[in-house]
């Protein structure tokens, strides 16, 4: 199947963020890295408000689709719960990282990663919820695991994060 013009600008704008951060992304930067006319973006995007919108969109599907391949029934709690920390055990891309702390700022940038998380991390538990708590507390874990390497420099040796994945997964309970 032919990758549509709109995929091949937002995969553009990805690789832009990862070698250049969010500030890089132009209409100009944009045409340079894929190859399409500034006015076929503008076609697709009429501002660089919804050229990063979209990006959002785009990374947060694709993280979406890695969660439904990870789990065998997306119906059930605990299996979009342990698909989250499965997820979270790889180590994120520096356009995942940035545009997270983008949306920090933005009610609808962060609505978009909210939308995700919402229906599969662990929710904040109510006070008198201890199996919701310790869920909770996987899912802070698994965060944490998921920026380690950004926020360190350091990679994880894959025994050690296979161990800390593992038990991570052991406190998500049927």
């Amino acid at each position: 199947m032919r990758e549509s013009n709109r995929e091949k600008i937002l995969d553009g704008v990805v690789r832009l963020i990862e070698r250049d951060g969010v500030t890089a992304i132009t209409f100009d930067a944009v045409a340079a890295e894929t190859g399409i006319t500034r006015g076929g973006i503008i076609y697709h995007f009429s501002s660089r408000e919804e050229l990063i919108l979209a990006t959002h969109q785009h990374l947060a599907r694709q993280w979406e689709a890695q969660l439904r391949s990870l789990t065998p029934d997306s119906d059930l709690p605990v299996d979009r719960y342990r698909a989250y920390v499965q997820s979270c055990s790889r180590d994120a891309t520096r356009a995942e990282l940035l545009m997270m702390l983008e949306s920090a700022g933005d009610e609808r940038l962060a609505q978009v990663w909210s939308d995700v998380i919402d229906r599969w991390a662990p929710p904040v538990p109510q006070s008198d919820d201890p199996v919701g708590l310790t869920h909770f507390l996987a899912r802070i874990a698994a965060d944490g695991l998921w920026a380690h390497r950004t926020m360190t420099g350091q990679p994880l040796p894959s025994e050690v994060k296979a161990m800390v994945s593992g038990s991570i997964l052991k406190l998500i309970k049927q």
